[in-house]
């Protein structure tokens, strides 16, 4: 996600589905073929830019560039107010649109006084956390489950850079979670190759949390992402 595959893939499935339902003959459709209209909707371009800029804004704060930081919870703020009417109309449950209330404000207040890079990117990622449902309302191809992977991965890298194992453990477990269901998606989709390499670095990840060896977990961590690029980028979904 960090280079807007899952944005772009979800949105051209969106727009195929949309664009399928309305080629059709010119009968009067049923009800069947308006659920089916509805559920294959685009997620909102308001939702992608918002998830890239989270993302962005993540990888600005760990560069160190307060100025940037800033800049980007200014964006996030205005992007929000525009994305949180839409999910209003698309009827997203109201303890998720409280819980981005509550994350981009948070942004915002700390990128005013702090230039702790780690405690920036953790508010920064902490956008993320509830965009999978943001997604998932507009039942995409491309699993919104991809997003909690990128999520918690990141987690764990900052938990690594706090030498914090406990919180890693506890992102690590439930990224494992998150994988074990998703797996057999990702399989079907013609990834088994980048599913094996995801197990390996579980495996290994989990192995580092064992010998509390930073370095290793954040390396183990880093290669989840980058698999997570891959899946969202060279897929069939």
């Amino acid at each position: 996600m960090r280079k807007g595959g899952i944005m772009f893939n979800i949105l051209a499935a969106g727009l195929l589905s949309i664009g399928a339902v309305a080629c059709g003959q010119g009968a009067e459709p049923d009800s069947d073929t308006l659920q089916n209209a509805t559920a294959a909707r685009a997620v909102p371009k308001a939702a992608l830019d918002f998830e890239a800029k989270a993302e962005d804004a993540y990888d600005t704060a760990l560069k160190g560039d307060i100025a940037g930081v800033r800049a980007a919870a200014a964006s996030l703020g205005d992007l929000w107010k525009k994305l949180r009417k839409i999910v209003q109309r698309d009827r997203l449950s109201s303890a998720t649109i409280r819980a981005l209330d509550k994350a981009v404000a948070r942004f915002s207040s700390l990128s005013a006084t702090s230039t702790d890079r780690v405690q920036l990117a953790r508010a920064a990622n902490a956008i993320s956390d509830p965009m999978d449902d943001v997604f998932e309302l507009y039942h995409p191809k491309v699993p919104p489950t991809l997003i909690s992977l990128d999520f918690l991965g990141r987690e764990i890298v900052l938990d690594c850079k706090e030498s914090a194992l406990q919180p890693a453990a506890s992102h690590l477990k439930a990224l494992e979670a998150e994988w074990a269901g998703l797996r057999p998606k990702v399989v079907k989709a013609g990834g088994s190759t980048q599913a094996t390499n995801l197990d390996d670095a579980l495996a290994a990840a989990r192995k580092a949390i064992g010998s509390q060896d930073f370095a290793e977990l954040e390396k183990r961590a880093q290669a989840v992402l980058d698999l997570v690029d891959s899946m969202e980028h060279d897929l069939h979904w």
